[in-house]
């Protein structure tokens, strides 16, 4: 091999060995902040409209059996979507998280309360995680001849959940539960949750 070459093959191999690394790393980044930017813009939208079925996913419950704020307000949400006639069924998804009873079962009891036929609702209540819940969902409306459908949670959560039914034939639309925390600790510290839940979804269960 000619000298000139080999002092080449030299040079090349540690740069390439460097450069490498750095090229994961910037391709991270830019996937990172990717992630953070396609989750803020489904999290501010509101599709709300006319749609054949409310969907609505399941969040801690507290002491008692009694509703959380957080499962409250997409209880809340639900009701109003069914009072302005987006839609008469609903979906309740959410198994048992710290205790009995299980998320859904508690909101079906709530929605009841407020007036909603209990033969309007289809319930599961063993799922332990987003990807079951929307299985779930997808099942139902699959056998109920569903083609549309209003998702009810945090404004976060809706990207994921987005991105879950594609494929499905459903055509799915944000009616998040709750608008954006003000307060900027909180705004932050959700948002990493959700990128972290989201990362780990495309890593490990997609």
């Amino acid at each position: 091999m000619p000298m000139k070459n080999r002092l080449l093959r030299r040079l090349y191999l540690p740069g390439l060995a460097l450069l490498l690394p750095l090229l994961i790393l910037y391709s991270g980044y830019l996937y990172y902040h990717s992630l953070i930017t396609s989750i803020l813009d489904e999290a501010v939208k509101d599709e709300t409209g006319k749609a054949d079925v409310i969907i609505v996913f399941g969040a801690a419950i507290a002491a008692g059996g009694r509703p959380s704020r957080v499962l409250q307000s997409r209880i809340n949400r639900a009701f109003e979507l069914y009072k302005k006639k987006m839609a008469q069924q609903f979906i309740l998804t959410g198994g048992i998280g710290w205790g009995p009873p299980a998320e859904s079962v508690v909101m079906k009891r709530e929605l009841v309360r407020m007036g909603i036929p209990e033969q309007s609702i289809f319930l599961e209540t063993r799922s332990r995680s987003t990807r079951e819940q929307v299985t779930f969902a997808i099942r139902t409306c699959r056998s109920s001849g569903w083609k549309s459908a209003l998702l009810v949670s945090d404004p976060f959560h809706i990207y994921r959940l987005k991105i879950q039914f594609q494929g499905s034939g459903i055509r799915v639309r944000n009616s998040a539960a709750r608008s954006l925390p003000q307060n900027q600790t909180l705004f932050n510290r959700y948002l990493r949750m959700e990128v972290l839940k989201t990362l780990a979804w495309h890593l490990f269960d997609h």
